[in-house]
């Protein structure tokens, strides 16, 4: 294995991915100007030139920070997260940059429409994450984004790890093996993936870019404290764990650890048990209830005209177990 060995391919994928975000960045203000400019009565016709160019300038330098944090911080362009996970953070971010633009106009005074900040972080909330999606699939398909992956594991964690990574084609997971860890496993290959028995064998297949995922069984602990020191051992930079937590309602949940015991409390919300969320559920039940009804109104009309012309009621009675009234 090769413990040091950098890679052009990795370097070049993060400077593609974040060029498109600084391009759509810096995009959708010009678009915005563009738009607005369309009109008759623009309101960019009153703005100063020197206040239109500090507005620019000052998109620009909030673009570069923003890239920076999504790179540093966020490592959107190292990690490989999850599509709707890594969205939230990228819709956050935005957000949070917009009130930063907003708080800097007003401060500074500039003669600046309101029209202009909206329509700017809106085009940016849609063109940065489309076409951080569109870049990903490119580069997926010209095999840039494509990381190699072998999962440490070949039980019924293992498997459903392999099916949730296939599910989620821009994360750019391929893996190329199974491993298996204690012998439990006697077939060659799991749905057209090979499966390992040699450790030697293992590590001729990898490299200092290889994604590795340890998803072993409950059972299997000792299995899985023994193969994340041997990947420190070699010094392998990528390194996932997935846990057996089926059944456990991941979403939503928050994490917390106490280091000194090596424990992780996983705190699962019931957003139902809040009166406020109860009221908002039933209000959307309503509102979707009614919306319905008169959406489908004039088929519900004709229906009832051709039933009436049977000489049959329209309604339907019925008598529910327990009431003493028919209801309709």
């Amino acid at each position: 294995m090769r413990d040091n060995e950098f890679t052009y391919k990795s370097l070049l994928t993060k400077i593609l991915l974040a060029c498109s975000d600084l391009i759509c960045f810096n995009a959708a203000l010009f678009i915005a100007l563009a738009l607005i400019n369309s009109f008759a009565d623009s309101p960019l016709a009153d703005i100063s030139e020197k206040d239109l160019n500090l507005k620019i300038a000052t998109h620009v330098c909030l673009s570069l920070i923003c890239t920076g944090w999504f790179w540093v911080r966020l490592r959107h362009y190292t990690y490989r997260k999850p599509f709707w996970f890594e969205l939230k953070e990228i819709f956050r971010t935005i957000l949070i940059f917009s009130v930063i633009d907003l708080s800097i106009s007003a401060l500074s005074q500039w003669q600046m429409s309101r029209f202009v900040w909206v329509l700017t972080w809106i085009l940016a909330l849609v063109l940065i994450p489309l076409a951080r999606a569109i870049s990903k699939r490119v580069l997926n398909h010209f095999g840039m984004w494509k990381k190699q992956t072998i999962i440490i594991g070949s039980n019924r964690n293992a498997q459903e790890a392999w099916q949730a990574l296939q599910s989620e084609e821009v994360m750019g997971f391929d893996v190329i093996a199974f491993f298996d860890v204690d012998g439990s496993c006697p077939q060659a290959s799991i749905s057209g993936v090979p499966v390992l028995h040699n450790e030697q064998e293992l590590w001729q297949l990898t490299n200092s870019e290889t994604q590795f995922i340890v998803a072993v069984e409950f059972e299997q602990s000792q299995h899985r404290d023994r193969w994340l020191k041997m990947l420190a051992m070699h010094n392998c930079r990528s390194v996932s764990v997935i846990p057996t937590l089926r059944g456990v309602p991941l979403y939503g949940t928050d994490m917390a650890y106490i280091f000194s015991h090596e424990v992780m409390i996983l705190r699962v919300n019931n957003n139902l048990a809040k009166r406020t969320s109860r009221v908002l559920k039933r209000a959307f039940d309503i509102v979707g209830a009614l919306s319905i009804i008169i959406a489908l109104s004039p088929a519900l009309l004709v229906l009832g005209f051709m039933v009436g012309r049977d000489s049959g009621p329209p309604h339907l009675r019925s008598r529910t177990c327990g009431s003493q009234w028919p209801q309709v």
